[in-house]
């Protein structure tokens, strides 16, 4: 099973390869940490999770709230669309993309790790 595959049915912990790779996924550690409230978002009946709340939250700024939300999303980490339900637009963010690229990362990587670190018997 892929992180992406855990992340649809559920799975609530994040996977220790996520952190083991932080720097080759995550431009910023404060951009990771706002990832992080939308993935509570997705993996839990939270509700929505405004930038200004995560702002208060960690003591930020909205602007670098917004800031770290524009780098998640161009870095394809992050993943937002406007709906329209009963006359308001609401945004719905999607923060299982970072799952999907730790696999890809993972995927290009398996044969260099296995070259490195032989089993031992």
């Amino acid at each position: 099973m892929t992180y992406f595959d855990a992340f649809k049915t559920g799975n609530l912990v994040l996977p220790s390869a996520l952190l083991l790779h932080f720097k080759e996924l995550f431009p910023s550690s404060e951009d990771f940490l706002v990832w992080q409230f939308f993935y509570l978002q997705n993996t839990t009946a939270l509700g929505d999770v405004s930038p200004s709340q995560i702002a208060e939250i960690i003591g930020k700024e909205v602007a670098d709230v917004n800031q770290s939300i524009s780098n998640l999303t161009e870095n394809g980490l992050l993943q937002y669309r406007t709906i329209e339900l009963n006359g308001e637009i609401e945004l719905i963010f999607d923060a299982s993309l970072a799952f999907e690229r730790l696999d890809s990362l993972l995927d290009t990587q398996t044969p260099v790790a296995t070259a490195q670190n032989p089993k031992i018997n």
